[in-house]
């Protein structure tokens, strides 16, 4: 498959019209691929709380567009911030397993390649504490009645635990 400016914008166009203001466009076949490769298309306003994957590296390369980049200490202190865009000479980052790092578009139309390790069953992202939802439901099993964003979001209420409990 090619990347042109075609798929950008149809992937960008998409997002525009998400409530989440950003849309994948994913080139593997499931959760289960050992590598998971995509295009994010992320318009200003998106949400993409301080998070960090425990056990995969995560990169990203922009292809259009400018986006900043941070990642953080435990306290939620800026430790690097980059703006990624064809301008600032800043085409990408690498970013280790177990940093945590927030992504946010600041011009409508960028676009990222996001590449990072496949899905591992049981595991996903963590969420900084401030981002986590308070939970006041026996049915989860989660450590200090909070419980990551994105068992939130897939699960819901319906009381399976959450990953990182």
């Amino acid at each position: 498959m090619v990347i042109d400016e075609q798929l950008l914008n149809q992937v960008s166009e998409e997002a525009k019209k998400s409530p989440r203001l950003r849309m994948n466009y994913n080139f593997h076949q499931s959760l289960e691929d050992k590598c998971h490769r995509m295009l994010n298309a992320v318009e200003p306003g998106t949400v993409v709380p301080i998070h960090r994957h425990p056990t995969k590296d995560e990169s990203f390369v922009i292809l259009r567009g400018k986006v900043r980049l941070t990642t953080h200490d435990d306290d939620d202190s800026i430790i690097e911030d980059v703006v990624l865009s064809q301008e600032s000479g800043n085409y990408g980052v690498d970013i280790p397993k177990n940093v945590w790092h927030k992504l946010e578009s600041l011009e409508s139309g960028s676009v990222i390649f996001e590449f990072k390790e496949g899905h591992l069953r049981g595991i996903c992202h963590l969420v900084m504490n401030k981002f986590r939802f308070k939970v006041k439901d026996s049915r989860f099993k989660v450590t200090g009645w909070t419980i990551c964003l994105r068992c939130l979001r897939r699960r819901g209420r319906r009381g399976m635990s959450c990953c990182t409990g």
